[in-house]
């Protein structure tokens, strides 16, 4: 690095040690101005991001169903997602990989038009409506308890065999 740039970085953090308070409240009011435009970008940036990374769109899925199994149940979720699933989110993806069927990809996960074989789910082996206490439900979201399954499979033959 140049003695030129070192110097301003230093004269940088400088003044933002010393106006860190104003730096703060500048954010904030420009935050509260252009909140529908940061929403925007934020919403544009997590969809760009689904389709390229899927870790974070299982990151995101995971996460989502964790948190609506527990409001569903009434249940408080007192830990984070990835204690109750056991594992972390790499090595929950590497278990899905590792059971996928030859027609099976990142590419048409969540996917679903009525057909067989077109995309898949995650699917929980033992049901999450089985759960009656905290705990069961804990350990029904144990990624042991997690599989991929054909949409169509998970969508309409599971369901039509549980309501029967």
């Amino acid at each position: 690095m140049k003695i030129i740039q070192i110097k301003k970085l230093y004269t940088k953090k400088k003044y933002e040690e010393k106006n860190k308070q104003t730096i703060i409240e500048r954010k904030r009011e420009y935050r509260k101005k252009n909140k529908e435009i940061l929403n925007e970008y934020r919403r544009i940036y997590r969809i760009n991001r689904k389709l390229l990374d899927p870790v974070y769109k299982l990151k995101n899925s995971i996460r989502r169903n964790i948190n609506n199994c527990f409001k569903r149940n009434r249940f408080s979720k007192n830990s984070t997602t990835n204690k109750i699933l056991g594992c972390s989110f790499e090595e929950l993806k590497f278990h899905l990989e590792s059971k996928w069927e030859p027609w099976m990809n990142w590419d048409n996960y969540g996917l679903y038009n009525g057909a067989e074989g077109y995309g898949w789910d995650i699917d929980h082996i033992v049901p999450l409506s089985s759960a009656i206490t905290e705990e069961e439900t804990i350990n029904l979201n144990h990624y042991t308890n997690l599989q991929p399954l054909c949409g169509y499979m998970n969508r309409v033959l599971k369901r039509s065999n549980t309501s029967q």
